[in-house]
């Protein structure tokens, strides 16, 4: 459940799944500041890829420069991408997309790097009467933070 409320966002991450993940080297958070605004990028990599894993953005507070936030943004990506590069990392992975047939202006931008759309799935399976059942609680759970 990832609201905009920073104290509520910080809430819902796993803290120990992203410790793992900066202990082994496999983290990296950029951070840009701009008037009365923030963009943070956070990336899981190994020796070859970089996945990005979580962006955001405060462009939604009232004060903020949207167009500002927007430029800052992408500033990030590109800096954050010759940062990749330098260290020898060879696919750039934007994560997800909304739609390929009717993108929207995020989509637009990722798409605009050219590179290769996959189909990839992630799902949960219980192996054990106990394992479905916390299954469906998080389903349950997911569910109720959308609404």
């Amino acid at each position: 459940c990832i609201v905009s409320n920073n104290k509520n966002l910080i809430k819902h991450f796993k803290i120990r799944e992203i410790q793992k993940y900066a202990d082994q080297g496999n983290l990296t958070v950029s951070y840009a500041q701009y008037p009365n605004g923030k963009v943070f990028h956070m990336y899981l990599h190994d020796d070859v890829k970089v996945m990005l894993w979580f962006s955001a953005s405060d462009f939604r507070n009232q004060n903020v420069d949207k167009h500002l936030a927007g430029r800052v943004n992408k500033f990030l990506h590109y800096q954050d991408m010759i940062h990749f590069k330098r260290r020898g990392l060879h696919y750039y992975d934007w994560g997800n997309i909304s739609s390929s047939l009717n993108p929207n202006g995020i989509d637009q931008f990722k798409m605009k790097f050219g590179g290769e759309l996959k189909d990839v799935y992630s799902y949960f399976v219980g192996n054990t009467l106990w394992g479905r059942i916390l299954i469906i609680l998080r389903t349950l759970y997911n569910k109720a933070c959308l609404l």
